[in-house]
């Protein structure tokens, strides 16, 4: 899954989420930087 927020400075994010059997990693990432701002394993 896929989406993209946006914030009031106009920085575009994309959230992502990846659902496997034993766990769940989600990860923000930043188009105008062009890096991952933020990666979590649950």
């Amino acid at each position: 899954m896929l989406s993209q927020l946006t914030s009031s400075s106009r920085t575009r994010y994309f959230a992502a989420i990846d659902v496997q059997r034993d766990k769940v990693v989600s990860c923000v990432y930043d188009a105008d930087l062009r890096r991952p701002c933020d990666e979590r394993e649950f």
